[in-house]
């Protein structure tokens, strides 16, 4: 008689969900008290905290994780933030004025009506953030990743986008007065009522895929 041979799949299917399932952190107690007392803590485990309204300017929190943390209205203005995980956060109306946010990562980040002016945010990761109605003046987001990012009645006048990926972004209504958009990625993007006066576009690709050449002949002779 012919035998069937059965595999067990029960142990295939919990090792699955095991490898998959995202492991949930709190913040490090320790962590937190250590920023309070002495104003920096890098590489620090503040994932979720509620530091609503709180007052951490000048603070360093480089390559921090804030995974999810709730810094409504805080004052974050000269604060350290490079390299830090801000994923998920929520800074609604939140002051980050001059902060250096190099190479954060604020993608899924609540950035409405937020200051950030004069911030550096050079080779971040703001990939669907929603920024609308933030006040990006004189920002640095040079070889940003904004890709989907909603900046619909933001304030990006003077800002540093030279190389930024804006593909699928929503651009609607947002002031780029003076704006250096140089080598810009804009495929996709919604212009709609947007102010494009002395721009610079030398190179940017537009949201119809068209690169653009005029004037940058000119440029480059100088």
């Amino acid at each position: 008689m012919q035998r069937t041979l059965t595999i067990p799949i029960v142990f295939p299917i919990l090792f699955v969900l095991v490898a998959w399932t995202p492991l949930v952190r709190a913040d490090d107690p320790e962590d937190s008290r250590k920023l309070l007392e002495t104003r920096r803590c890098e590489g620090c485990n503040l994932r979720s905290v509620d530091w609503t309204g709180a007052n951490l300017s000048n603070v360093d929190l480089e390559e921090s994780d804030l995974f999810g943390a709730i810094l409504t209205a805080a004052d974050l203005s000269q604060t350290n933030l490079e390299e830090a995980d801000l994923r998920y956060a929520n800074l609604h109306q939140t002051n980050l004025v001059g902060a250096n946010l190099r190479k954060a990562n604020l993608a899924l980040t609540n950035l409405t009506e937020a200051n950030l002016s004069e911030v550096d945010l050079s080779e971040a990761t703001l990939e669907i953030a929603n920024m609308v109605g933030a006040n990006l003046s004189g920002a640095n987001l040079q070889e940003a990743d904004l890709r989907n990012v909603r900046l619909r009645d933001a304030d990006l006048r003077g800002a540093n986008l030279q190389n930024a990926d804006l593909r699928d972004a929503d651009l609607r209504g947002t002031d780029l007065r003076g704006a250096n958009l140089t080598g810009a990625n804009l495929w996709g993007t919604n212009l709609e009522n947007a102010d494009l006066t002395d721009v610079d576009l030398c190179g940017a690709i537009m949201p119809d895929a068209t690169p653009i050449r005029s004037g940058c002949l000119e440029m480059e002779t100088r």
